[in-house]
């Protein structure tokens, strides 16, 4: 077991998972996002550091069925089995390390809110964004979201990587074009602000 998975396997099972400072109640916004975009709702749908995030259910409440979540920690994507009851049977759920586990081909959605700046390490990067190459499908879009180069510098005991919108765009490289980019803030759990660079980007295949 990894380092980074002895970590996160920590939290879940330390720590009350509505507390901690990523906690999102409201996933709407980003579900109407994505619904807005060219996407048939039997794409293929990936969010990567899912774990205990409620965007699945609002996913499913909005008729996308073709869902895959992943996450490091089996105790956050227990919490999420656990929540949808029955319902959990209609997502594919996937416990690994986003830069070596095995993903699904042809995903029209890659989502990842909060996880691609735990990536510290360039080598990690660059995996990251090879599996993101790798199972994409042509013309699949990304919407990704990392703490702001003038937001918080660590989360959950750990060093981050902060990112601006041409720093997003560099670090996924000349296959993706940009299409949306804007800072937005996260108010915490506990009353605190966190400051994100929230981008959505297309995979030229």
């Amino acid at each position: 077991m990894s380092d980074r998975q002895q970590h996160w396997d920590k939290v879940y099972r330390d720590k009350d998972h509505t507390r901690v400072s990523w906690f999102q109640e409201d996933c709407a916004t980003i579900v109407e996002e994505i619904i807005k975009l060219p996407l048939p709702k039997a794409g293929r749908i990936l969010d990567v550091g899912g774990g205990a995030s409620r965007l699945v259910d609002n996913l499913l409440a909005a008729g996308f069925s073709d869902l895959h979540v992943l996450d490091i920690a089996a105790g956050g994507l227990a919490i999420s089995q656990h929540r949808l009851g029955e319902l959990a049977a209609k997502v594919d759920w996937i416990c690994g390390d986003i830069t070596t586990a095995k993903l699904p081909t042809a995903i029209a959605l890659w989502h990842d809110r909060a996880a691609f700046h735990f990536l510290t390490a360039p080598d990690d990067r660059r995996a990251y964004v090879e599996q993101m190459r790798r199972s994409l499908a042509p013309g699949g879009f990304v919407m990704l979201a990392a703490f702001a180069i003038n937001g918080p510098e660590k989360c959950s005991d750990l060093k981050i990587e902060q990112y601006s919108s041409d720093k997003l765009l560099s670090q996924l490289g000349e296959d993706f074009v940009m299409l949306a980019s804007d800072q937005r803030l996260h108010i915490t759990p506990a009353g605190g602000q966190q400051l994100f660079q929230h981008g959505v980007f297309r995979f030229k295949g």
